[in-house]
């Protein structure tokens, strides 16, 4: 009995065998991914505040004008009465080592003149020569906190010990003396906090470049506020040291009306929320590289075919077409290589992965 052999079918082995095509389409993506960086709470430093020079005899008491922990003081505000003497703030720039009379001149008398002009208790330009019109708008000072400024012979003078210097205003008390309290270097009139609250972080020049004065970010201090703020202020170039790397420090204060306290070093983490311009996406392993050139494979149509030779169990088989598209990178992110924008690479278009 003869065996009749049929064509052998070797298409389940040749399908078996065949590489896979793996592709993906294009997208339109962001250029960058957003940009994340650690810093901390640095909150001011603060400043214990002492009368200048002696009052004479006595002790060195609270008397009345006790501020409360909270209270804001500016320049021109009562401080506290100690011993029966109004202590009023001037600016810390402002040299006072003297009792101030009407002839007086100096440099010390320059710098009280434009505190006064910064105040708006006077519109008079500086002449580094106290005079009449000077000494009448320090007594009106004086007056409107109810005091009234002392005499010699028939002018009045302002003494150095009715003053203190305050570095910055607003200052915000954080602690403060009561009426009764001794005043000594360790019981201050009261310590205050100059400025405000900001989140500092070290950056690189990339991130520099995201993160510029005037860039609005997202930021969370933990165990803290999250909100809104604004860069204002960028450091020049920073070296390296005891592990902070080299870079730029950026500048980002609390706002005051954060909804909980940002405690001073705590960690913050501040993320950039500009508006990212989309591009044309494909994954990185979609990039092939010829010497210099980067090409990805753009498929064209795909066209099942099925195979003749008559077999009962034939399977079709895909063609696969693609032509080369040459491409240039404009950067890259979330595992995506962004390419400029190209007419051929349209988004929704196919490229090959693997198996080309």
């Amino acid at each position: 009995m003869a065996l009749f052999h049929g064509p052998v079918d070797h298409s389940p082995i040749t399908n078996a065998t065949r590489d896979i095509m793996i592709t993906a389409q294009v997208e339109s993506r962001p250029v960058r991914d957003p940009c994340v960086v650690s810093g901390q709470v640095l909150n001011p430093a603060q400043t214990a505040v002492m009368p200048r020079g002696e009052f004479g005899t006595g002790v060195d008491v609270i008397t009345a004008g006790a501020h409360a922990v909270g209270d804001l003081i500016g320049y021109g505000s009562l401080v506290a009465e100690i011993s029966g003497v109004p202590v009023v703030a001037f600016p810390s720039s402002v040299p006072l080592y003297r009792d101030l009379a009407v002839g007086m001149t100096g440099a010390d008398v320059t710098a009280l003149q434009q505190a006064l002009i910064d105040m708006g208790r006077t519109s008079a330009a500086p002449t580094g020569r106290l005079g009449v019109s000077t000494m009448g708008t320090l007594v009106a000072l004086y007056t409107s906190l109810g005091y009234q400024l002392p005499k010699m012979g028939d002018s009045h003078y302002l003494p150095m010990s009715w003053t203190v210097g305050l570095s910055g205003v607003p200052a915000l008390v954080t602690s403060a003396g009561a009426v009764g309290q001794m005043i000594d270097p360790d019981n201050p009139i009261v310590i205050v906090e100059i400025g405000e609250a900001v989140v500092i972080a070290r950056v690189d020049m990339l991130q520099s470049s995201i993160l510029k004065v005037g860039a609005t970010v997202d930021v969370e201090v933990v165990d803290g506020p999250h909100f809104s703020g604004t860069v204002t202020l960028v450091s020049d170039y920073q070296e390296g040291v005891q592990g902070m790397p080299p870079g730029y420090d950026i500048t980002v204060p609390v706002p005051s009306d954060a909804t909980s306290p940002a405690v001073s070093g705590a960690p913050a983490t501040i993320t950039d929320t500009e508006t990212v311009a989309q591009a044309p996406a494909v994954p990185l392993t979609a990039i092939r590289r010829d010497g210099t050139s980067m090409y990805v494979w753009l498929l064209d149509t795909l066209v099942e075919v099925t195979p003749g030779g008559g077999g009962t169990s034939a399977i079709p088989q895909i063609l696969n077409h693609a032509h080369r598209v040459d491409v240039s990178l404009i950067g890259q992110a979330s595992g995506y290589a962004i390419l400029n924008d190209d007419q051929e690479l349209v988004v929704g278009s196919t490229v090959v992965v693997s198996g080309m």
